[in-house]
């Protein structure tokens, strides 16, 4: 999956800005996305405010430590499994 060079709070004040601007082409054309974009980034953040895009990112970056623990979990217990269904 491709990143994003915004982070979460450029993503959020550039939709203030948007907001605020009369013209949405002309923030689009100075931070260098298309009109899409911005509805696509209004949808997903535009009830956020600054602080709550920060802890969306700490908690996302949590989840995905907890994913790959689990994923590591798993693959331990698939081991042992096959490890004890041999006969000695």
């Amino acid at each position: 999956m491709k990143t994003s060079k915004f982070t979460t709070d450029e993503i959020v004040s550039i939709l203030k800005e948007g907001e605020v601007s009369r013209q949405l082409k002309d923030v689009c054309r100075k931070h260098g996305i298309s009109r899409s974009t911005f509805y696509k980034w209004k949808h997903k953040f535009g009830h956020m405010e600054p602080d709550e895009a920060g802890k969306m990112r700490d908690i996302e970056l949590e989840n995905r430590m907890l994913r790959r623990q689990l994923m590591q979990k798993e693959s331990d217990i698939r081991m042992l499994k096959e490890v004890t269904a041999k006969k000695w």
